[in-house]
């Protein structure tokens, strides 16, 4: 069967899984046995067409800037705070960044 990686929050482009080496968006071919593995994993799809939408509806790094009472922002992933301290105009660029970008800079700032 044909599977597809998806891409994951670290930003990694190539990954090894299943037996098998995968490239972001590309199909790979892989051992049936996989399938149920395939289809309960979030960085992978055994369609293409759910490949491409999973990868625009998928948030890679789930890293984002909210706010946090005054007048400053954290950046979090999901309910941990990676950091603290941002002004408004620094979590507006920070949500303006694509995954990657996010991914970067948190790692530059630990």
């Amino acid at each position: 069967m044909k599977a597809y990686y998806i891409g994951d929050y670290a930003g990694a482009e190539k990954v090894s899984a299943f037996g098998v080496d995968f490239e972001e968006g590309k199909a790979s071919e892989v051992d049936d046995k996989f399938k149920s593995k395939i289809e309960n994993n979030p960085f992978f799809s055994a369609e293409a067409k759910d490949a491409k939408k999973a990868s625009a509806e998928h948030d890679e790094t789930g890293l984002k800037a909210e706010h946090h009472g005054g007048g400053r922002f954290n950046i979090t992933k999901g309910e941990t705070v990676v950091q603290q301290g941002l002004t408004k105009e620094q979590a507006d660029a920070f949500n303006a960044m694509d995954d990657k970008a996010k991914a970067a800079f948190v790692k530059s700032q630990s």
